[in-house]
């Protein structure tokens, strides 16, 4: 069974995301801010994260980085909520992160 991490600072976005995810067969954990994201991933083994490219302490295309030195096999999503994270979705494939 696939192990997703579900982060967005809205609460009720990543518990419905998780919970959708849950009922489709995969093992799904919501979290709320990218600290817990970051240790989850590690400890938790994930092997996909879903995450808002906007959150509180660190951009969404900050984080991917992160992980991606941390866990190289884990793949991830980023999600823009909101217009102007387009435009960091945008820098973050022209610097070749996405």
């Amino acid at each position: 069974m696939s192990r997703i991490l579900v982060g967005d600072d809205e609460v009720v976005i990543a518990d419905t995301m998780s919970a959708i995810l849950g009922k489709s067969g995969y093992e799904a954990r919501a979290l709320y801010d990218t600290e817990s994201a970051l240790s989850a991933c590690m400890d938790w083994s994930s092997e996909f994260v879903i995450r808002d490219a906007v959150m509180p302490r660190m951009c969404g295309v900050d984080m991917a980085m992160e992980i991606k030195q941390r866990c190289p096999s884990c793949k991830i999503l980023l999600i823009p909520g909101q217009v102007g994270s387009s435009d960091l979705l945008e820098a973050a494939r022209a610097q070749g992160y996405l």
